[in-house]
């Protein structure tokens, strides 16, 4: 069984399932399911059967694509990228999520220094909101940049994996998105 802590026996399955093995690629889909899944509930895809489809197709499209998989990156950015490419392709297709990054009356405001007071938890509440307006307006290659490495917690190099661009390139985005909303 595929765990974190043997990367030659994922290795193992890779090759397995790049020369058709049906078990193997079985147990790596398994095995990336749970990870697929919070990786789209990242992204701010609400409803649970969208959030199911899209990690079918994800699994569809790994199936399809695992030959030209080359072991030039880690498996698991190989795969949030493709899930990344599957929830873009969709929130582009879908006018319901097109231009949500984050509904922030979704998300609870926890802020520990505000306390019991009603005042300070609105206007917290307020620029979070203001704050998560402006990131809206950024380009979609840099909001996802921000997503990525500051909401999802990712390292830039599995970062820069998943978006296929050079880390250099992933930072100089960083850079400019948060001098962006520095302005504002």
């Amino acid at each position: 069984m595929l765990n974190q802590t043997n990367p030659a026996n994922e290795s193992e399955l890779i090759k397995k399932s790049k020369d058709g093995n049906g078990s193997a690629l079985e147990q790596l889909l398994r095995h990336y399911k749970s990870r697929i899944h919070s990786f789209i509930l990242s992204k701010g895809i609400k409803c649970h059967h969208d959030v199911e489809d899209l990690v079918q197709d994800t699994f569809i499209q790994i199936y399809k694509s695992i030959t030209s998989f080359e072991f030039r990156s880690k498996f698991s950015s190989w795969v949030l990228g493709i899930a990344l490419n599957i929830v873009r392709n969709h929130l582009n297709r879908s006018a319901q999520y097109k231009y949500n990054f984050v509904d922030a009356s979704d998300t609870p405001l926890v802020d520990d220094n505000v306390g019991n007071e009603p005042d300070r938890d609105l206007a917290a509440k307020s620029a979070y909101q203001d704050v998560n307006k402006q990131i809206q307006k950024l380009p979609t290659q840099l909001s996802e940049c921000l997503q990525m490495i500051c909401i999802d917690g990712l390292s830039y190099a599995d970062t820069a994996n998943t978006l296929a661009i050079s880390v250099s390139s992933l930072k100089s985005r960083i850079f400019r998105a948060r001098k962006e909303l520095s302005y504002c």
